[in-house]
C-alpha cells in the first residue's frame, strides 16, 4: 500500500469518527500511524509538516482516551496493547520544540498539544507535571487566542475532576462558561463544548450529592439534564452520560427500576455508551439495582464485564463492599477475602489520588493566594500612584484657580481703573464743555454790552455826518460804510443773544448727559435696570462748582449701591420744589441698618455725603430697610447759584 503523508494526515483525523469500525480496522489505523509518524519530517513545505504533526498527536491523544483503563471494545477481551503515552508524549514535544514560536506558530493548536501533554502526564502518575501544563495551555490560550480560553478552562475542570475535587471543578466550569459567553456571536460556541461543560458540572454535583446527601445537588443534575438536551445539534455521547449520572440519583433514591431504566436510556440515545468514561459506573449502578431487585445472575453478568481491579471511581468501593459483605453473609470466606483485598487495594489507590488530588489544590490555592497578594500589591501601588496623581493634579488645578483667581483680580482692577479713567476724563471734558460755555456766555454778554454798543454809537455818528454833509459822493460812501456797520452791528449782537442766551439749554443737556455716563460707567445695562430724570429749568440757575458738587454727589451713591446693596433697579430724580432743589436716589437692594451703621462709625462714606451737603447748608436723610434704600438730599436754591 502507497499512500502520501497527505492520504494518512486524512485517514488519522477522521478515525475517531467512524462508528462501525472493526477491531481490524482500528489496529490497521492504530499501524499507519506507527509507520507514518516518523515521516514529517520529509515534508518539505513548513505548513504541512506542521499541521501533519498535529494531526499524529492529536491521534495518539484520541487513542489514549480511547482505550485508557477498560479491556479493548474490539473483541479480543484482553486490554489493548499499544504504546500510545510514550509515542504521543514523544511527538508532542517534537511539536512544541519546532512550533511553540517562530513563522509557523499557531497559538490555537500548541495549546491543544499542551493539553494532551498534560493527559499524558496523568496517564502516568506525574500529576503535578500535568497540572503545570494544563496551566500553560491556559495562559497560551489567554495570551494569544482567548477564542480557546473556554475549552482550556474546561480542561481544567476535568482535570481536577478525575481526582473527585468539586468544589474545585465547579470553579473552572464557571470559568470556561463565562469565557465561552463572551465569545462574539452564539454560532462561535462549540454546541460540543458547552454539552462538555455540563458534563463536567454533573459529575461535581453528583460528588457532592455522595458526600453530602443534599438533594439540592440532585436537583442541579436534573437541571443540567435538561439543558443537555436543549443543546442543538444534540450531543448524544454526553446526554448518554447525563442519564448515567440520573441512574445512580434514581438507585440512591431506592428507585431501582428507575435507575435500571436510565442505564437503557444510555444506551439507546447513543449505542456506543461502552466508550464513555462513565460506562463503568453504569454498570455497577445496573448491577447494583439488579441486586436490590433480587435479579442475581443478570447482577452477576453486569459486573463480569467490569475489571474490579482497574475502575479508580468511588463508586467501586460500594460495589466491593456489597460483594464482600454478601459473600461473608454466605460464609463464602476465601471470596469475601478477595473481595476485602480488592477493597483494599482500591483504598490505597484512591488515597494516593486523593493525597496527590489535595497536594494540586493546595498548591493551585497557593497560586491562587500568590497571584491574589501580587494583584493586591499592584492595586495597592496603583492606588497610591493615583492618589499621588490625585494629589497632584489639586496641587495643579490650586495653582491654576489661585492664577486665574489673580489674573482676574488683575483683569478687574484693570479694568475698574480704565473704567474710573474713563469715568473722570469724561467728567473732565464735561467740565470743559461745562467751562467752555460759561466762557462763551461771558463772551456774548462782552460782545453785547461792549463791542456792539460801540458799533452802535458809530453807525449813530454816521448817520450824524450823513445829514450834515452835502457832499453826494461822500454822503454814498458813508451810506455805504453805515451800512456795513449795520450790518456787522445785527451780526454781533445776533451771536451775543445766541451764546448767551443758549448757555442754559446747553448746560441743562450737558449735566443730564453727565450724570447719565456717571449711572452707565458705574451700573451696566446687562444688570441694572435705570431711570434718570431731570426736569426742565431746574438747574438753570446752579454755578458750575455747584454741578460739580453734585456730579460727586451722585457717583459716590452709585458705588455704594455697587459695592452693598445687591440691587436691580436705580432711580435718579433732579427737581426743584419751591426754593429747594431736591436730589432723590432709590434702589431696590438689600438695605441695611442705618443706626447701626452710624454707632459703629464705619459709615465713611455716609458721613462724607452728608459733610458735602451740609457745606451748602443742605438736609440729608436716608432710609433704609430690606426693600431698598431712599436717599434724599435738599438744597436751598440760594446756595445753588
Amino acid at each position: 500500500m502507497h499512500l502520501k503523508t497527505a492520504e494518512v494526515k486524512q485517514i488519522l483525523d477522521c478515525t475517531y469518527k467512524m462508528s462501525n469500525w472493526t477491531r481490524k480496522e482500528y489496529s490497521e489505523t492504530d499501524s499507519l500511524c506507527m509507520r507514518f509518524a516518523t515521516k514529517y519530517a520529509t515534508i518539505t513545505r513548513e505548513p504541512d509538516r506542521r499541521d501533519y504533526l498535529y494531526s499524529i498527536c492529536e491521534y495518539l491523544s484520541q487513542g489514549i482516551n480511547y482505550h485508557s483503563g477498560k479491556y479493548s471494545l474490539r473483541g479480543s477481551g484482553k486490554k489493548y496493547e499499544f504504546p500510545f503515552n510514550e509515542i504521543a508524549m514523544e511527538y508532542s514535544n517534537k511539536f512544541i520544540d519546532h512550533y511553540s514560536a517562530g513563522p509557523y506558530f499557531d497559538s490555537g493548536m500548541l495549546a491543544q498539544i499542551l493539553s494532551n501533554k498534560a493527559n499524558f502526564y496523568v496517564q502516568t502518575e506525574s500529576y503535578f507535571d500535568a497540572y503545570n501544563t494544563h496551566l500553560l495551555a491556559l495562559e497560551t490560550a489567554r495570551k494569544f487566542n482567548k477564542q480557546h480560553l473556554s475549552r482550556k478552562y474546561a480542561q481544567l475542570a476535568r482535570f481536577f475532576e478525575y481526582f473527585d475535587r468539586p468544589e474545585m471543578t465547579l470553579v473552572y466550569c464557571d470559568s470556561a462558561s463565562n469565557a465561552l459567553s463572551k465569545l462574539p456571536t452564539v454560532s462561535a460556541r462549540p454546541a460540543a463544548l458547552e454539552a462538555f461543560i455540563i458534563r463536567i458540572r454533573q459529575i461535581a454535583n453528583f460528588s457532592l450529592y455522595l458526600k453530602t446527601s443534599d438533594e439540592s445537588f440532585a436537583d442541579k443534575i436534573q437541571k443540567l439534564h435538561n439543558d443537555s438536551k436543549s443543546i442543538m445539534p444534540r450531543k448524544d455521547r454526553y446526554l448518554a452520560g447525563s442519564y448515567i449520572l440520573l441512574s445512580g440519583i434514581a438507585y440512591h433514591h431506592n428507585q431501582y427500576n428507575e435507575s435500571l431504566a436510565y442505564v437503557d436510556s444510555a444506551s439507546v440515545v447513543y449505542p456506543r455508551y461502552q466508550l464513555l468514561d462513565l460506562w463503568e459506573m453504569a454498570m455497577v449502578y445496573k448491577a447494583l439495582s439488579l441486586r436490590k431487585l433480587g435479579r442475581f445472575p443478570e447482577s452477576d453478568q453486569t459486573l463480569a464485564k467490569l475489571d474490579l481491579a482497574d475502575i479508580k471511581r468511588p463508586i467501586i468501593e460500594q460495589v466491593l463492599m456489597q460483594l464482600y459483605q454478601e459473600e461473608l453473609d454466605s460464609d463464602n470466606l476465601k471470596k469475601a477475602l478477595r473481595y476485602r483485598d480488592r477493597l483494599s487495594s482500591f483504598r490505597e489507590k484512591r488515597y494516593k489520588i486523593d493525597v496527590e488530588g489535595k497536594a494540586i489544590e493546595m498548591e493551585h490555592l497557593f497560586k491562587v493566594r500568590q497571584r491574589e497578594r501580587e494583584i493586591s500589591q499592584l492595586t495597592a501601588l496603583q492606588n497610591r500612584n493615583k492618589m499621588i496623581l490625585v494629589f497632584a493634579m489639586i496641587v495643579v488645578a490650586l495653582v491654576i484657580i489661585i492664577l486665574v483667581s489673580r489674573y482676574r483680580r488683575s483683569v478687574f482692577k484693570t479694568q475698574s481703573l480704565v473704567k474710573q479713567l474713563e469715568t473722570e476724563t469724561q467728567l473732565q471734558v464735561m467740565h470743559l464743555e461745562v467751562a467752555r460755555l460759561e466762557e462763551r456766555k461771558i463772551l456774548g454778554q462782552d460782545l453785547h454790552n461792549g463791542f456792539a454798543s460801540s458799533l452802535a454809537a458809530v453807525r449813530q455818528q454816521l448817520e450824524l455826518t450823513m445829514m450834515d454833509s452835502e457832499d453826494i459822493t461822500v454822503r454814498d460812501k458813508l451810506t455805504y460804510i453805515h451800512n456795513q456797520i449795520d450790518d456787522l452791528y445785527e451780526r454781533s449782537r445776533s451771536t451775543s443773544h445766541e451764546w448767551y442766551h443758549g448757555f442754559n439749554e446747553q448746560l441743562q443737556q450737558s449735566f443730564a448727559l453727565q450724570i447719565k455716563i456717571l449711572a452707565d460707567s458705574a451700573l451696566p445695562d446687562s444688570h441694572y435696570k435705570k431711570t434718570i430724570t431731570v426736569e426742565n429749568d431746574e438747574i438753570s440757575g446752579i454755578s458750575l462748582a455747584m454741578r460739580i458738587n453734585l456730579l460727586g454727589i451722585i457717583q459716590e451713591l452709585l458705588t455704594n449701591i455697587v459695592k452693598h446693596a445687591k440691587a436691580r433697579s436705580i432711580h435718579i430724580l433732579i427737581f426743584q420744589d419751591s426754593d429747594f432743589l431736591i436730589l432723590n436716589v432709590k434702589d431696590d437692594g438689600v438695605g441695611f441698618d442705618v443706626e447701626k451703621v452710624k454707632s459703629i462709625k464705619k459709615g465713611i462714606g455716609l458721613q462724607s455725603l452728608r459733610e458735602s451737603v451740609l457745606k451748602m447748608q443742605g438736609n440729608f436723610k436716608i432710609a433704609s430697610d430690606s426693600t431698598g434704600t431712599e436717599v434724599i438730599m435738599t438744597i436751598p436754591l440760594g446756595m445753588a447759584l
